[in-house]
């Protein structure tokens, strides 16, 4: 027996055989008096109260991801240009344009 709610008192009750004893638990239940409901009902109760909250945690998510990307373009693109002033010298003392490309890559690593 659990504590007394605000409704009454509140028994956990486990059936031998499961899902195939309950319909007979409820019409006992019901005959003297109380009621029954099973865990899937508290169940669905407790998801349905929790997926909003859900959503909006997964939402959070995919907007932080994307923040994530823009920041880290910006920052890409700020390096490309910044990389891009040596890229004359570097032509002129002869790398071609596989070489600045891998020296353009190698330089943040």
């Amino acid at each position: 027996m659990l504590p007394r709610t605000a409704l009454g008192y509140v028994y956990t009750v486990r059936l031998r055989h499961g899902a195939e004893d309950l319909a007979g638990f409820e019409d006992e239940a019901r005959v003297l008096g109380a009621s029954a409901s099973g865990e899937d009902l508290a169940a669905t109760s407790v998801e349905a109260s929790v997926h909003p909250q859900a959503t909006g945690w997964w939402a959070l998510a995919v907007l932080a991801a994307l923040v994530r990307l823009a920041v880290l373009g910006q920052a890409l693109a700020r390096q490309s240009i910044i990389e891009s002033e040596d890229y004359p010298t570097m032509a002129a003392l002869g790398a071609d344009h596989r070489q600045l490309l891998a020296f353009g890559l190698a330089r943040p690593w």
